[in-house]
């Protein structure tokens, strides 16, 4: 099996069992989530990432054409989990769905999908604008 295919079958198993309601997307290395409910007037949707990523690197979130969200960088002396909150355009959502693409990045290193226990929490919330 190639190493690409290979890493995005793990992938989408890890993603799959950590966030039982997320749905992967058969045909790439994408997360799909549901937002709660529909957002009232001025009130938004936010993600909320908790990631475990080795020092030095960065999680980028991407929308499901590429489009940059943000990204999660640890800033802590002493290893641990990494908490962050990612405003989450309008456009970005369809049929109350976010696709997102997670990619991994450090330095010297090419982009990748994160590994096993680098993101513990995935969540779409909604919160007051």
């Amino acid at each position: 099996m190639k190493e690409g295919m290979r890493r995005g079958h793990l992938f989408k198993g890890l993603i799959a069992a950590l966030f039982g309601s997320a749905m992967i997307a058969a045909e790439s290395d994408m997360v799909e989530l549901a937002v709660p409910r529909r957002p009232e007037k001025n009130e938004a949707v936010q993600l909320r990432i908790t990631t475990a990523l080795p020092r030095g690197a960065r999680l980028v979130v991407k929308d499901a054409h590429g489009g940059i969200l943000g990204a999660v960088t640890p800033f802590q002396l002493q290893a641990g989990a990494t908490t962050a909150t990612v405003p989450i355009p309008s456009s970005a959502m369809a049929d109350q769905r976010l696709r997102l693409q997670l990619e991994v990045t450090e330095r010297g290193a090419s982009p990748r999908a994160p590994r096993q226990g680098e993101i513990k929490q995935l969540e779409l919330n909604i919160e007051p604008e």
